[in-house]
């Protein structure tokens, strides 16, 4: 008796199937120009200047159209060979990673970077299942240190390092 040969079976079935079902990319590449378009939006009103003189709206906008145009890249490349399809959304990643940005918008000024630094790592940390609390608070003491350094004393921008009301001399001591 010969061998059945099943691979068309499953073909056939699979075409009759199909739907339209957006891709990983297809949806990526409309976030891009979501994002570019509200960049170009934001930064209309910026003047750009020229190459000689740089406005404060050349960045912004060059960077936007840089999105647009990786954005359109990406959709026209998913429609020549197509991606993985669009799986399950899951909502607790980007949750706790805008939980986080918001807690550190809200903390920074009455706590400095001593305490909205660790709050919004340990809220991020949150978003994935797998992140153990020891990594957590490994990373949030390391990155904390890291931006005290890096922003309080070597760019010396004034954003608080301590809660309102702590001497920045106080921490000053120990870089010199």
């Amino acid at each position: 008796m010969p061998n059945k040969d099943t691979s068309s079976v499953s073909d056939v079935g699979e075409t009759e199937a199909k739907s339209w079902v957006p891709t990983q990319d297809f949806v990526a590449g409309i976030a891009l120009l979501a994002l570019g378009g509200f960049a170009l939006y934001q930064s209309a009103g910026l003047p750009t200047g020229s190459l000689s003189a740089v406005g404060p709206g050349l960045l912004p906008r060059g960077l936007a159209f840089g999105i647009v145009f990786m954005g359109v890249l990406i959709i026209l490349l998913d429609f020549t060979r197509p991606g993985e399809r669009l799986g399950i959304v899951h909502l607790r990643p980007p949750v706790f990673i805008f939980a986080a940005l918001m807690a550190f918008a809200l903390t920074i000024k009455p706590l400095g970077l001593l305490g909205a630094v660790p709050i919004a790592v340990g809220l991020a940390g949150f978003a994935s299942t797998e992140t153990q609390w020891r990594e957590i608070v490994v990373l949030a003491a390391a990155l904390t240190v890291a931006c005290i350094v890096v922003f309080g004393y070597l760019l010396t921008l004034s954003i608080p390092v301590g809660p309102s009301g702590w001497p920045v001399a106080a921490f000053a001591a120990f870089w010199k």
